[in-house]
């Protein structure tokens, strides 16, 4: 996969809450923050991005 073609890839990234609290993050399912809702949790809010909110959210991941 080139730069370009990740850059206009989309990603689903889901904040998950239980006991009524933000407790993780995930990005396309994976947690990438906070605990494991063990028993559940639902979804707090769902937004599609793009591989370019990926790499500006995580510069370090940028090509040099």
């Amino acid at each position: 996969m080139t730069l370009q073609e990740f850059e206009q890839k989309e990603f689903k990234l889901i904040a998950c809450e239980w006991e009524e609290h933000l407790r993780c993050i995930y990005l396309n399912d994976f947690r990438i923050a906070g605990r494991k809702p063990w028993g559940g949790g639902k979804t707090m809010a769902e937004w599609k991005i793009t591989g370019k909110d990926v790499l500006m959210a995580f510069p370090e991941l940028c090509p040099a």
